[in-house]
């Protein structure tokens, strides 16, 4: 299966590079079952090491030492994916999420001017609010975002963009997810 954007390009390329793609399609023409998968894996790796011109880094034989090895706990510590910085965005999409904003402001307001022996139930209620807000927040790469910020932050000193219900088609899709490319509203 190849999953692609809405450009009609393949995901799996904005990741990996098109020999990487050709070598584990060529792997995996059929079915596999679990016996396999060990030798499947030297295949890769052997393919990569041919097409990389056969100086295996000091990384790629780690990786394979651990494979054989079965110890796949440790394969944590190879990142494949680069992790991106990201930024958190409220999607006002229904009256529970408007419900939810109101609710934060209000105990994020109270908890600024909270005395300071109030400031413990504060924070507690600040978490509990926090936690209803989650369930409408996504987490959009910062390169995206960049491309067209969203139009106003929940609270301006939190580092939580809004995007509001008015101008919800132009940002977000219930599908797809944040637009990377926003729609522009026509004006006449």
């Amino acid at each position: 299966m190849n999953l692609v954007d809405e450009e009609g390009k393949c995901y799996a390329n904005y990741i990996y590079d098109d020999i990487h793609l050709r070598i584990a399609k060529s792997l995996l023409k059929r079915d596999i079952s679990e016996g396999e998968f060990i030798e499947l894996v030297r295949k890769f790796f052997k393919s990569e090491y041919r097409y990389e011109g056969g100086d295996l880094t000091d990384k790629s034989l780690q990786i394979i030492k651990y494979v054989n090895e079965l110890r796949f706990d440790r394969l944590d510590e190879f990142k494949l994916i680069k992790e991106e910085p990201t930024e958190s965005v409220f999607i006002e999409q229904n009256e529970d999420a408007h419900t939810s904003l109101l609710d934060f402001t209000k105990v994020y307001e109270a908890f600024r001017n909270a005395r300071r022996e109030d400031l413990f139930h504060r924070r507690a209620d600040l978490r509990l609010a926090r936690a209803k807000l989650e369930a409408y927040i996504v987490n959009v790469r910062e390169r995206d975002i960049s491309k067209k910020l969203p139009p106003d932050k929940i609270v301006e000193e939190l580092p939580i963009w809004l995007i509001p219900r008015y101008c919800l088609e132009e940002y977000y899709d219930g599908e797809t997810g944040y637009r990377r490319n926003p729609i522009y509203p026509a004006v006449w």
